[in-house]
C-alpha cells in the first residue's frame, strides 16, 4: 500500500495505481486513479455550506449514471445496499456496477465520495474496505501532503497551486497568500541526472537553471542521507517586488535517498515578511 494525503483524506491506497486526473482547487475537485487494467477509483471533495443527505446524494449520483449507460438496469434500480466503514458509508449495487463510499464531516461541511467500478464483494473485501478503513482526517493546524512519492506537512495556510508529475521528474508548488513558494520535488535516475557531479555541483547548476542565485552553502546529514542546503535569491514574481525588480530569499535543501535511488528537495523562497518553514517540521522522522 502507498500513502494518499490531499487536501482533507489521509489514506492507503493500492501500491500500483497511479493518479492520472488531479486538481489542486480546495473547494471541490477530483482525484482519480488508474493501472493498466483501466480506472480503480475516484476520489471526490467538496465543501458544502450546509448539512447534506450524502445517501441521497450518491442514490441519485448512481441513478444518473444507469440512466445515461445502462437504461435497462436503471428501471430496475430502487435504490443502494449500505453498511459503515471506517468513519464512511459504503453503498453499492449489483456486481459489476459502481459502488461508492460517502463521508460528511459536519463540523467543517467536507464531503469525500470515493466511486468504484466494477463491484464484486471480493474486491470489496480486499480493496475498498482497507481504503476506507485507513482513512484519517487531514484537518488543523497543519496538513499532511503525499502524492507521486512526494511526502511533507505544511501549515494549513499553504495550498497546492501547481503539480508537475513528469516521471522522474516531480514538482508540487504550494502557495500562501502572500506569494511565499515551497516546492517539493521527487528526481529519479540520480547517477545518470547527477553526472559525476557532486550533490552540491549538481544541485548549484539546478537553481541557475531556475534563474536562482546561490549565496551560501551547508552539507550536512539529513535522516542519515547526505544533504545539501543552499541559500538562494531570485527576482520577485507578483506586484510590487516584480515592478521594482526586488530580490526574494530562500532557501533549497537537496538529501539523496541512496536505498529508493531518488533525489528529494524542499525550496521555500517569498519576500521578506515571509516566515521561512523548518526542515525537520515538514519532514519529521
Amino acid at each position: 500500500m502507498q500513502e494518499l494525503a490531499w487536501h482533507f483524506v489521509q489514506c492507503q491506497i493500492p501500491d500500483d495505481w497511479e493518479c492520472t486526473h488531479f486538481n489542486t482547487e480546495a473547494m471541490r475537485g477530483r482525484l482519480q486513479f488508474n493501472t493498466r487494467n483501466g480506472i480503480q477509483a475516484t476520489l471526490h471533495w467538496r465543501i458544502f455550506k450546509h448539512n447534506i443527505d450524502e445517501v441521497r446524494m450518491i442514490n441519485e449520483v448512481h441513478k444518473r449514471h444507469l440512466e445515461k449507460n445502462e437504461p435497462e438496469h436503471f428501471m430496475r434500480f430502487m435504490e443502494l445496499q449500505q453498511y459503515n466503514r471506517g468513519g464512511f458509508i459504503f453503498a453499492h449495487d449489483i456486481p459489476g456496477q459502481l459502488a461508492h463510499a460517502t463521508h460528511f464531516d459536519q463540523e467543517n461541511k467536507i464531503h469525500l465520495h470515493w466511486v468504484f467500478p466494477n463491484y464484486t464483494e471480493e474486491r470489496a473485501r480486499d480493496i475498498f474496505n482497507p481504503i476506507l478503513e485507513s482513512y484519517r482526517e487531514n484537518v488543523g493546524d497543519t496538513r499532511r501532503w503525499s502524492l507521486y512519492g512526494i511526502k511533507g506537512t505544511l501549515p494549513n495556510t499553504y495550498g497546492p497551486i501547481e503539480i508537475e508529475p513528469i516521471p522522474a521528474n516531480v514538482n508540487i508548488i504550494f502557495e500562501v497568500p502572500k506569494h511565499h513558494h515551497v516546492h517539493l520535488r521527487r528526481l529519479g535516475l540520480p547517477d545518470i541526472i547527477m553526472n559525476g557531479n557532486s550533490l552540491f555541483g549538481f544541485y548549484g547548476n539546478f537553481q541557475k537553471k531556475l534563474r536562482r542565485r546561490v549565496t551560501a552553502k551547508k552539507e550536512f546529514t539529513f535522516h542519515g542521507m547526505e544533504a545539501v542546503e543552499l541559500e538562494i535569491e531570485q527576482r520577485g514574481e507578483f506586484a510590487m517586488d516584480k515592478l521594482a525588480g526586488r530580490w526574494w530569499r530562500g532557501n533549497a535543501t537537496i538529501w539523496h535517498n541512496k536505498e529508493e535511488q531518488r533525489l528529494y528537495t524542499f525550496e521555500q523562497i517569498g519576500g521578506k515578511k515571509t516566515k521561512r518553514l523548518e526542515l525537520n517540521d515538514v519532514f519529521p522522522v
